[in-house]
């Protein structure tokens, strides 16, 4: 070979690398950042399952049913009251007052209760589950 073919070859081979290098590097850099996000997402998984092993779903959708109807009857109690009128409406009203504020401390008991038993999840040196829930089934009680 000439030394002008050598020297041709030398300055055109990293010409025609140095791009494809440059999109290799992108391909495999994607595929790392990738697995890494991969990895990341199961050790996510991993955890949440470890917090949530001994509670149920069902028993988290008991708890907000019950906080649930609970409001509900504070808000009937409600337009019950703004509806009376006239004093046998306002002994009526009294009713329902004491009534709405029955039901906001079942609430807010209830309420308590979903708190407890989702910081109960985060950390398992708190109480059971089935402790919780008992208070809860007691306070809807």
């Amino acid at each position: 070979m000439e030394w002008r073919v050598i020297v041709a070859m030398l300055v055109a081979i990293p010409i025609i690398l140095l791009p494809a290098a440059f999109v290799w590097y992108f391909n495999i850099g994607g595929l790392f950042a990738a697995l890494k996000e991969r990895r990341r997402q199961r050790k996510t998984i991993r955890e949440v399952e470890e917090m949530t092993e001994g509670v149920h779903l069902d028993q988290i959708t008991d708890l907000v049913d019950g906080v649930n109807e609970t409001m509900a009857g504070i808000h009937a109690a409600e337009e019950s009251l703004k509806a009376t009128a006239g004093p046998k409406g306002l002994q009526e009203a009294l009713r329902d007052l004491q009534t709405s504020y029955e039901l906001m401390a079942r609430a807010r008991a209830l309420e308590s209760s979903l708190h407890e038993l989702t910081r109960g999840m985060q950390s398992r040196e708190q109480e059971p589950a089935s402790a919780v829930l008992q208070r809860a089934a007691a306070a809807r009680g």
